[in-house]
C-alpha cells in the first residue's frame, strides 16, 4: 500500500507531514483573526451567526480558490512546464495578492452593483441571513 505524499508513515499508522501541520496552524490563526476582528467590528452582536458566516466564508474561499488554481494551472502542470509545488507557490502568491488588492472592489460591486437594497426595506440581520445563504445555495449539488 502506498501513502499519499503529504503524509509520513509511522509504526502506528500515518501522520501528517510538517507542511500539513503548518497549514492547519495557519488556517486556525486566520479564522481566529477574522473572528477576533469581526466580533470587535460587530460589537459582539449575534456571535453564533457571525461565527457560522465566517466558517462558511472560509469554506467557500478554499473551494473557489481551489477551483481557480485548477483552472489556471491544470494545463501547465499537465504539460510538465510546472511542478505541482511550483504551481501552488505561484497560485498562493497571486491568489492572495488578487484578493488583497482587488477584494474591496469586488465587495463594492456585489454590495452596490449587483444587490441594490435601496428599493427594499430590510432589516440588517435579514441581509446577513441572505448573504450567508448565498454560498450554501451555490454549493448545493
Amino acid at each position: 500500500m502506498t501513502t499519499p505524499s503529504h503524509t509520513v508513515p509511522t509504526s502506528s499508522g500515518i501522520r501528517p507531514s510538517g507542511l500539513s501541520l503548518a497549514f492547519a496552524v495557519l488556517l486556525f490563526a486566520t479564522v481566529g483573526y477574522f473572528l477576533f476582528w469581526g466580533f470587535g467590528y460587530t460589537q459582539g452582536h449575534f456571535p453564533l451567526v457571525f461565527g457560522l458566516a465566517t466558517l462558511f466564508g472560509v469554506f467557500m474561499a478554499f473551494n473557489i480558490g481551489g477551483n481557480d488554481v485548477a483552472n489556471s494551472f491544470g494545463t501547465s502542470v499537465g504539460a510538465g512546464t510546472l511542478t505541482i509545488k511550483q504551481a501552488l507557490l505561484v497560485a498562493a502568491v497571486f491568489e492572495v495578492s488578487g484578493a488583497v488588492i482587488a477584494g474591496g472592489q469586488v465587495t463594492d460591486t456585489i454590495r452596490k452593483g449587483i444587490v441594490d437594497l435601496s428599493g427594499f426595506t430590510i432589516a440588517p440581520m435579514d441581509f446577513v441571513y441572505i448573504m450567508m445563504s448565498a454560498p450554501l445555495w451555490c454549493s448545493a449539488p
